[in-house]
């Protein structure tokens, strides 16, 4: 029972960056909490347990099945967000205003070469290599799919715990191949962190902004405590070693988070206690094996709870586009949200939370028609 927290995450990342657009009011506390900084991050952390259970459930003597199944997924519908963006993007700049958005859109920025660029994307990590073979420049890149970093940043993570499941197979040692991975989590997060706060040791921290994927090996230390977390479930937590490297990962996403709430001069206290909130809501639901809830009369079972967290991808990936949509069409009505009564915006933010909501659901539902039976055939199961 984990899909409604996951669409809790991705309804966190929606009001961090849009709440202060409705209500100026709240931009300082939004800008205190990060709440979006501290959902993706959980984000990382319910992915690497969520995953650690599929491999070991049905793909451990099918890691290419495992991440063939991830790309599929994933590539539709960033496809589909990515067609939605395009056609937001460029429909505003003709008729409606570039201005009424989340954040600033430049309009040097709308060409034929970041619509190709765009397309690309889910080819990742090979997209860069695939963008060069066909000409594609990486000048004045303007990404439609907005904050869709984080997508990549788990699509890496895959390939590690693709390759994690190979050695361990090859090896035939789960021990070796653990501890071997395990120190290849050390050191990349090491020099992800190194890469992007130099400060830390100025003198070496040049070397290792050139890194491949510098930005998302910063966040090797969430995914980590998911999948030991699950590993360690599943020893009863008996493994002395398990236990105390989960209690190292997660000192260090807390360090990482600290690090990376305080860029730009921000403070990042209000990021450190929305995550350590967030994060412990996480590994309680993780321990759960709870399979329904029941409110009164009402119950929520593992159906209902997949369908709601369903939702969650979809909404991460559209909600800059379909908000740019919602906000225009406010300016084509002749809104004005800076003239409107607090009473006012708060409906119409509600208006806006029900329209990314069922924009989402249909957005998904074009794509799961194609990929459905796909994915079930590739588990080995229909979930």
């Amino acid at each position: 029972m984990q899909g409604i927290f996951r669409f809790l995450l991705a309804m966190m990342v929606l009001w961090s960056h849009s709440l202060a657009t409705f209500f100026p009011e709240a931009k300082a506390l939004m800008g205190y909490l990060q709440l979006g900084n501290a959902a993706v991050s959980v984000f990382f952390v319910l992915s690497g347990f969520l995953m650690a259970q599929a491999v070991s459930r049905w793909y451990w003597h099918r890691p290419l099945n495992f991440i063939a199944n991830r790309y599929v997924r994933i590539t539709p519908p960033l496809l589909v967000a990515a067609f939605v963006a395009v056609i937001a993007h460029f429909s505003v700049a003709k008729v409606g205003s570039l201005s009424t958005s989340l954040e600033e859109i430049p309009i040097t920025g709308l060409t034929l070469n970041n619509v190709v660029r765009e397309f690309f994307a889910p080819l990742f990590p090979l997209n860069g290599v695939a963008g060069k073979l066909v000409g594609l420049s990486g000048d004045n890149y303007l990404q439609f799919v907005r904050y869709s970093w984080a997508i990549y940043t788990e699509i890496l993570f895959y390939w590690i715990l693709f390759g994690f499941v190979v050695c361990a197979r090859a090896l035939r040692s789960v021990a070796l191949a653990t501890g071997l991975f395990l120190a290849i989590g050390i050191l990349i997060t090491i020099c992800g962190v190194l890469a992007n706060y130099p400060f830390l040791l100025p003198g070496v921290a040049g070397r290792f902004r050139s890194l491949p994927f510098a930005f998302h090996l910063q966040w090797a230390p969430h995914f980590l405590i998911g999948v030991l977390t699950f590993f360690c479930v599943q020893a009863e937590w008996s493994n002395a070693r398990l236990n105390k490297m989960l209690l190292a990962f997660m000192s260090t996403a807390l360090a990482q988070i600290w690090l990376y709430g305080s860029h730009g001069g921000q403070s990042p206290v209000g990021l450190a206690i929305a995550y350590s909130v967030t994060v412990a809501c996480a590994i309680a639901i993780m321990l759960s094996a709870r399979y329904e809830y029941r409110l009164g009369s009402m119950v929520i079972g593992r159906r209902e709870d997949r369908a709601v967290g369903d939702l969650s991808y979809p909404i991460y990936i559209n909600q800059f586009s379909l908000s740019l949509i919602f906000l225009n069409l406010l300016y084509f009505l002749g809104v004005d949200l800076s003239q409107s009564s607090v009473i006012a915006r708060f409906f119409l933010w509600l208006g806006f939370n029900a329209a990314m909501i069922v924009g989402a659901k249909i957005l998904i539902a074009i794509t799961d028609v194609a990929t459905v039976g796909v994915r079930n055939q590739l588990r080995g199961a229909a979930i």
